[in-house]
């Protein structure tokens, strides 16, 4: 849940131009086990003093981390300037007590985010203005900026990739990225608590697990569903519920997600429909399909278990805010339970 580093001239900068082509700004959606999980270990031994009770502690800084695209990372000291290149990042570090001073335009929770300067988009950051923030570390998601690390890497400070493609590895990014900027009880306490949520919640399920899909929309009539190493996969997975979607099914156009017949989806007739509509602005899909006749037979309509889920939460800026995303579904898979 670094190699050494120089400063780039001006004059790079001032011509350097990343543009990164996204099949679409919902990425952030790979599984559980697809990258490792970020080692971070401390670069210096601890000091011991020989007439003291206890040894000294390791000092916390330098620290070199192998991150979430296996590379070898150093901090030489703890960082006071960090450039979060993605919301996933910006909550994060909201939520560990420490404010970045760079962020993309899309971030925008928590509010306070929003008075932090941006540096353009995740997907196409301008490269200068991340530069003029100074930064002292950058840190980036491995999930939608692998190819931008080399980039990132010529403004000269650390750049540390991490992923959240799933509650696990959000859960172990509150750890890693505690360690990374000097608060590691901080982030230990967070992801204590997600797991201490998880572990309530699904305490004492009834045996009788609901069939679930969770429907992203990619156009008009264009569906496709959440595989079972997708982010909102990761949690349907954890609260134990039954995806009707198998991990083998081939990718759609959404990474994580395989498309979604109508035929399909009446045979399977889930208990449980979880709708995403990444449209900003448009009405929720559970009322648009509540008129056709095709979904309104669904078992999940009749009986009311559907649900428009916050594109925001379930996709595209997973993070610390799993817990509210958990306590959701719960209510809705178990609802005698609750």
């Amino acid at each position: 849940m670094l190699r050494q580093f120089r400063f780039a001239s001006r004059k790079r900068l001032l011509t350097l131009t990343i543009a990164v082509v996204a099949t679409a700004a919902l990425a952030a959606c790979g599984g559980d086990d697809a990258e490792p999980t970020p080692a971070v270990t401390p670069t210096a031994a601890a000091a011991t003093e020989t007439a003291a009770a206890e040894p000294t502690p390791a000092p916390a800084f330098p620290l070199t981390i192998t991150d979430s695209l296996g590379r070898s990372v150093t901090i030489p000291a703890k960082p006071e300037r960090v450039v979060a290149m993605s919301p996933s990042v910006v909550e994060t570090l909201f939520a560990l007590g420490v404010t970045p001073v760079g962020r993309p335009e899309t971030a925008k929770y928590p509010p306070e985010a929003q008075n932090v300067e941006s540096f353009g988009t995740s997907y196409q950051p301008n490269l200068e203005r991340i530069a003029g923030m100074r930064p002292d570390l950058v840190i980036a998601d491995a999930t939608i900026q692998a190819q931008l690390v080399p980039a990132l890497e010529g403004l000269g400070a650390p750049v540390v990739a991490i992923d959240f493609s799933g509650v696990d590895r959000v859960i172990e990014s509150l750890r890693t990225i505690g360690r990374l900027v000097g608060v590691p009880e901080k982030g230990e306490e967070l992801a204590k608590e997600i797991e201490d949520r998880i572990t309530a919640v699904t305490r004492n399920l009834p045996a009788q697990r609901p069939k679930v899909v969770a429907i992203i929309a990619a156009g008009p009539e264009q569906y496709f569903a959440a595989k079972p190493s997708s982010y909102i996969g990761t949690i349907i997975e954890k609260l134990g519920a039954e995806n009707i979607v198998s991990e083998d099914e081939p990718v759609g156009r959404v990474a994580g997600y395989t498309n979604l017949s109508q035929e399909r989806l009446v045979q399977a007739n889930p208990d449980v429909i979880i709708f995403i509509n990444p449209v900003p602005g448009a009405p929720p899909l559970s009322q648009t399909l509540r008129n056709n006749p095709a979904w309104a037979g669904l078992k999940a309509f009749q009986e009311g278990r559907v649900f428009d889920a916050d594109p925001v939460i379930y996709v595209q800026s997973a993070g610390p805010r799993v817990v509210q995303a958990i306590d959701e579904l719960a209510k809705l898979f178990y609802p005698s339970s609750r």
